[in-house]
């Protein structure tokens, strides 16, 4: 009986740990899908370093610089259920960055495919 009811508890905190990370989501977005969440209130955060942000950025973008060794701190500071774009300069810091955001129990994360170059190459206006 003590062995059933163990499995039963075990098989029920399985599903819990399990199951709580299936809304979890990390994916790359185009430019006109980056629009679209960003529209709807996605919050947008710039991983690249505070001096390429200076030169130019996605209008509404914060700046939390992915290469910073508190980078994941900084993290923290956020609201894990609120919904993220991130975006680099090219994806690679981005992707990174999102896994980084999972891990740490975010919800809903995306991250532009390309970057900051994708970006401009479809014309996209940025702030100087």
């Amino acid at each position: 009986m003590k062995t059933k009811y163990f499995i039963f508890l075990l098989s029920g905190l399985i599903f819990l740990l399990l199951g709580s990370r299936v809304y979890a989501q990390s994916s790359s977005v185009d430019v006109s899908k980056f629009n679209d969440l960003q529209k709807i209130g996605y919050k947008v955060i710039d991983v690249r370093t505070p001096t390429e942000y200076a030169i130019e950025h996605i209008s509404g973008a914060m700046n939390i610089n992915f290469l910073e060794p508190d980078f994941a701190l900084h993290l923290d500071k956020l609201d894990k259920q609120a919904n993220y774009i991130l975006y680099d300069k090219a994806g690679t810091r981005s992707t990174k960055a999102a896994k980084i955001m999972l891990d740490k129990g975010f919800i809903n994360v995306y991250y532009l495919e390309g970057g900051l170059d994708a970006w401009k190459e479809e014309n996209q206006p940025v702030e100087k």
